[in-house]
C-alpha cells in the first residue's frame, strides 16, 4: 500500500506543478535539456515522466 500512496503523492503534487512541467517539457522537447535532468527537476521516475509526455502530446 505504500507504493500506491507515494505515486498517488506523485502524481498530485505533478498536477499542481503542471506550469513547471510544461516548462520542463518544452525545454526538453527543444533539446535544451536530456530528459534524465527533465526527470530530475520533477522529481519523476522514467515511467512516470514518459507517461506524463505522453498525456502532454494527446492535448
Amino acid at each position: 500500500m505504500a507504493g500506491f500512496t507515494k505515486r498517488c503523492v506523485v502524481w498530485t503534487a505533478i498536477s499542481k506543478r503542471e506550469d513547471v512541467f510544461k516548462e520542463i517539457y518544452v525545454r526538453w522537447k527543444a533539446g535544451e535539456m536530456k530528459a534524465v535532468k527533465a526527470m530530475g527537476e520533477l522529481g519523476v521516475k522514467k515511467t512516470t515522466f514518459y507517461k506524463l509526455v505522453k498525456e502532454n502530446q494527446n492535448r
